[in-house]
C-alpha cells in the first residue's frame, strides 16, 4: 500500500495515473501539520520525505517556509517515527558547498552549505541519520523529464533557452559539477527499497565532472543549433562549485550505477521542450537577482 501527502500547491495531477490501483491513497495536507501526521505515520513500513522548497531563489524568498517544511516537518517526522519505521530521504550534495578543482567528494568530506536551501537540507539530513534505519541521498543536480516540469534546473533550463531563444546564458562556465537524470533517482530509490543498507549516507550521481560552459557547448552541438554559450562573467550567491560527487559507496551497498548521461537525456527533454510556448523571464529573474543581492 501507497500513501501520498501532498498539498498540491502548484495544482498538479502528476499522480493521476497511479489513482486507478486499489492500493492507492492520496491526503491532501501539509506536512506540517503536526495532528496529520500523527494519524497516518504510524501506517508506514517506509517513509520517504519528498516535500521541500528547492533552490537558492525560492529558499530566499521565503525563509520561514523554507526552515518549517526543508527542516522542521523532517525532524517532527523522525520524532513521529518509531525505529521499526524506515525513512529514506532525498537531500542534495550543495551541502558539500564550494568543492576542490578536480577532486571528489565522499561521503566523509566536510559539509559546508553556502544557502538556506543547503543548510535546512544538512540539518535535515542529520535529524534523518540520527535514526538507525535510515539512508539519505546526497543527490547530484538533476535533470531529465516530469509531470511537473521545472525548467529552472540547470540543465533543463539550458535546453529551455536554446530552443526558445536561441541564447545560453552562463555565470559560472569553468566551474564543475555532476549531474544525474531523474530516471536514475527513481532506480535508486527502488534499489534502496530492496536493499538491507541503513544508517548511511549516500551520493546518488555519476561521479563524472563537467564544467557548465561543457555542457552548454555540448547541448548547442547535439541540437544543431548554431548558437554560442555566453558568459556573463558573474555569478550568483548560493551556488556551489566545483562539486564532484563519489558514487563509490552507492556502488557498494545499492549497487546503484547512473544508466543516463547529461548527453543521453537532452535529446527528450529539447523533444518536450520544443512543442512548449516561451515564456522568457531572463530579464526579470536577472533583475531579482540584482535587487535580492545575489548577484556578485
Amino acid at each position: 500500500e501507497v500513501t501520498v501527502l501532498d498539498n498540491f500547491y502548484f495544482r498538479q495531477n502528476s499522480l493521476g495515473d497511479c489513482c486507478h490501483y486499489p492500493t492507492f491513497q492520496i491526503v491532501r495536507g501539509d506536512c506540517r501539520d503536526e495532528a496529520l501526521l500523527k494519524s497516518l505515520v504510524p501506517k508506514a513500513d517506509l517513509i520517504i520525505p519528498l516535500a521541500a522548497l528547492v533552490g537558492v531563489p525560492i529558499c530566499n524568498q521565503d525563509q520561514i517556509a523554507t526552515q518549517t517544511t526543508n527542516f522542521d516537518a523532517v525532524a517532527m517526522l523522525c520524532r513521529l517515527a518509531s525505529q521499526q519505521q524506515w525513512v529514506i530521504m532525498p537531500v542534495t550534495n550543495s551541502g558539500y558547498g564550494v568543492g576542490e578543482k578536480d577532486k571528489h567528494c565522499t561521503e566523509e568530506s566536510p559539509l559546508r552549505p553556502l544557502s538556506t536551501y543547503g543548510i535546512t537540507k544538512v540539518k535535515a539530513e542529520e535529524a534523518v541519520l540520527q535514526r538507525e534505519n535510515s539512508l539519505s541521498f546526497r543527490l547530484a543536480t538533476v535533470f531529465g523529464m516530469s509531470p511537473r516540469m521545472r525548467v529552472d534546473l540547470l540543465v533543463n533550463d539550458f535546453v529551455y533557452r536554446a530552443v526558445h531563444d536561441r541564447a545560453v546564458l552562463i555565470f559560472e562556465g569553468h566551474f564543475k559539477r555532476n549531474y544525474i537524470h531523474i530516471r536514475d533517482v527513481a532506480r535508486a530509490f527502488h534499489l534502496a527499497t530492496e536493499s538491507t543498507a541503513t544508517g548511511a549516507a549516500l551520493n546518488v550521481c555519476t561521479g563524472e565532472a563537467s564544467s557548465i560552459f561543457d555542457v552548454a557547448q555540448g547541448l548547442a552541438q547535439g541540437l544543431n543549433l548554431a548558437i554560442e554559450p555566453e558568459l556573463v562573467g558573474r555569478y550568483r550567491a548560493g551556488d556551489i562549485r566545483h562539486c564532484i560527487g563519489d558514487p563509490t559507496r552507492a556502488a557498494q551497498l545499492l549497487d546503484f550505477r547512473a544508466d543516463v548521461d547529461v548527453k543521453a537525456g537532452l535529446g527528450e527533454l529539447a523533444t518536450w521542450l520544443a512543442d512548449q510556448e516561451a515564456d522568457d523571464r531572463v530579464d526579470e529573474a536577472m533583475d531579482e537577482l540584482r535587487q535580492r543581492g545575489l548577484e556578485r
